[in-house]
């Protein structure tokens, strides 16, 4: 990273969230004692990241009498299968049987991450039946699963759509409805890619279809995903989190 290199929202967001090598970190440390633009951008994250992480009690998962719960092999919009959908169920049914699939270990209650607006979201990273709690960047590998719970301030539909950076769009949550103030859970299993990719989790009054979204994505795709937090256009409150793939373990 030199003096004139752009610094991308991808570098700025594991900056504030400590998870930049110290190099990094030096350089960044030292452009923003000289550049006013440079410290209001890592200004705005930190309070973007402050706020996000108060309020909603954390997810806990029960393991006693937790009924076995079944992979629904769900359509997927692609030619090939890239995720497996958990079956959604409503309320505290869900919870018990996430525990049986997923085997998160008892006594491990992170404390998540909350994002304000039109709903609430919560995101699980779980890997080797051990649940993490995560933010705006998730840093995920093949056969990790990402669970996530929103709790919306209005009754409508919900849908969570996934874009890779090199431009394939995939449903991972079909539209289904949503009460206000009923959590509505779902989960999805990685695959092999490789690159980053954001999902977007929306809200809408009436139910959307994926064209909608590619439409959206079409007006935003000259900007690199890692700076799209939300898709313009669309006729939905949004949220979305950066997943930036690691490699896999041999």
């Amino acid at each position: 990273m030199t003096t004139e290199t752009p610094i991308s929202r991808l570098d700025l967001e594991r900056f504030v969230l400590g998870r930049l090598d110290p190099k990094a970190c030096h350089e960044i440390d030292a452009r923003s004692e000289t550049d006013p633009e440079l410290r209001a951008r890592i200004e705005r994250l930190r309070t973007d990241i402050q706020a996000a992480s108060t309020d909603l009690p954390a997810f806990q998962v029960p393991t006693d009498n937790a009924p076995n719960l079944e992979l629904v092999a769900g359509e997927s919009t692609r030619a090939r299968r890239r995720w497996m959908p958990i079956g959604l169920v409503a309320g505290t049914a869900f919870a018990a049987a996430a525990a049986a699939m997923l085997a998160v270990q008892p006594g491990t209650q992170p404390s998540p991450e909350v994002f304000r607006g039109g709903f609430d979201l919560a995101v699980e990273h779980v890997r080797a039946g051990s649940g993490t709690s995560v933010g705006l960047v998730v840093e995920a590998r093949q056969g990790d699963t990402l669970q996530y719970t929103i709790t919306p301030n209005a009754d409508g539909w919900w849908m969570v759509a996934d874009i890779q950076e090199d431009g394939e769009i995939s449903l991972w949550t079909p539209p289904q409805k949503v009460e206000a103030g009923t959590p509505a859970r779902a989960a999805v299993q990685l695959d092999g890619y490789t690159g980053s990719e954001r999902a977007f989790f929306l809200r809408s009054d009436a139910p959307m279809e994926l064209d909608v979204v590619r439409e959206a994505y079409a007006q935003a795709y000259r900007q690199p995903l890692a700076d799209i937090d939300t898709l313009p256009g669309l006729p939905a409150t949004q949220r979305s989190i950066l997943i930036v793939r690691t490699p896999k373990e041999p």
